[in-house]
């Protein structure tokens, strides 16, 4: 993604090292590590969404700036529109043709394998534009 090996290293092992205490009636009893990775509150999680999503902007506006994808425009004098990124959520928008659904795809399995983070194609869905055929 973009990342020094020695700035991955540091937020591996800011990851990796962190353990849990429970503290019962008072009196604190052993600690645990989580076997998965970060939970939500955790306070380094919204730095690391920052980094990720940061790359990912920038590469889809890079394709963008090429000629390699094409975004939509809401109206006649608007600007091209390729993504949006929430915290749970991204939405991507293309013209309909096989080349840009082709270089958002590559591209996020890219972003996927980089970032250890995976797609939920459960929650997942494709919208088009009612005046494309749906052949």
């Amino acid at each position: 993604m973009g990342l020094s090996n020695h700035w991955v290293k540091l937020i591996n092992q800011c990851v990796s090292t962190v353990s849990y205490s429970v503290i019962l009636n008072g009196s604190p009893i052993g600690f645990f590590q989580p076997e998965r990775g970060l939970r939500q509150g955790y306070p380094f999680s919204p730095y690391l969404y920052i980094i990720c999503s940061k790359d990912l902007s920038s590469y889809i506006n890079s394709l963008q700036k090429k000629g390699i994808l094409e975004g939509i425009k809401v109206c006649k004098d608007a600007p091209e529109m390729t993504h949006l990124l929430f915290a749970e959520d991204s939405l991507f928008f293309s013209k309909t043709t096989s080349q840009n659904f082709q270089v958002i795809k590559d591209y996020l399995q890219k972003y996927c394998l980089d970032s250890g983070k995976e797609i939920n194609f459960e929650k997942s869905g494709i919208l088009f534009s009612r005046k494309i055929p749906e052949h």
